[in-house]
């Protein structure tokens, strides 16, 4: 639902102060310590920075595409670094719940992510699959009430901070490419996963990035998203397709 005209403005007008105000001053210190400040942290967080697009019914402020899209803009007035702090938690790492989740699994996540409590990773790129989605590797063997993964993710936007992971792994090693992959929501503290050091790149210092190793890492069955198997890939695909 799109906001009323006036107060969508107040919130462009408010995005713009806080670039120029907070971010912009700080880009220097962001680029040599390769790490947003905890407290401008806060306040996008005080500023509904991490609800922007996730439902009102959960809390967020469930802006159109049109009216993300003008948000980003005013963003984009300062390094990418800041914007990637909440960008997974109203981009990739949220909408795959917003779009297929259960009633169940959108009233548990999506009130804590949009209040910024949770941070939200999506992790389908692999080592040997990038582009190539339907030849990802990571497994997910069924085993009572809950699947075991194993496989490595790579370049996982957020993963060091990261609460929970909309995760894709193949439940079905017999079907192969995209058909035989499902959508999971791992939390971070699953036993089994671990987090890699954060990668070192020539940009975008502030923005980490690292792997997700899953051994023998224990998920809930009913942490598949939509509770279906095997569609994953198509809630992979709708979700790269709103972020492009």
């Amino acid at each position: 639902m799109a906001l009323d005209t006036e107060t969508f403005n107040i919130l462009l007008e408010t995005v713009e102060r806080f670039v120029a105000e907070r971010l912009v001053p700080l880009e220097a210190q962001v680029a040599s310590e390769d790490q947003v400040p905890a407290d401008v942290i806060a306040e996008m967080k005080e500023l509904g920075l991490f609800g922007l697009t996730i439902p009102e019914e959960y809390g967020g402020l469930g802006l159109t595409m049109t009216e993300e899209i003008e948000v980003a803009i005013r963003l984009g007035g300062t390094t990418p670094a800041f914007r990637s702090i909440f960008g997974t938690n109203i981009g990739i790492g949220s909408q795959g719940i917003v779009m297929d989740g259960t009633p169940q699994q959108k009233a548990h996540y999506l009130p804590k992510l949009a209040s910024g409590e949770m941070i939200s990773s999506f992790a389908l790129t692999e080592p040997e699959a990038g582009s190539d989605a339907g030849s990802l590797k990571t497994s997910a063997r069924l085993d009572g009430d809950h699947y075991v993964l194993n496989g490595t993710k790579r370049f996982i936007t957020n993963s060091p901070s990261a609460d929970i992971f909309t995760l894709m792994a193949r439940t079905d090693p017999d079907t192969p490419g995209a058909k035989g992959i499902s959508a999971f929501i791992v939390e971070r503290n699953s036993p089994g996963l671990s987090v890699g050091s954060p990668d070192k790149k020539m940009g975008q210092q502030g923005a980490k990035t690292a792997d997700v190793i899953l051994e023998d890492c224990r998920v809930p069955a009913a942490n598949i998203i939509g509770g279906v198997a095997g569609v994953g890939f198509k809630t992979a695909m709708k979700v790269l397709d709103r972020g492009r």
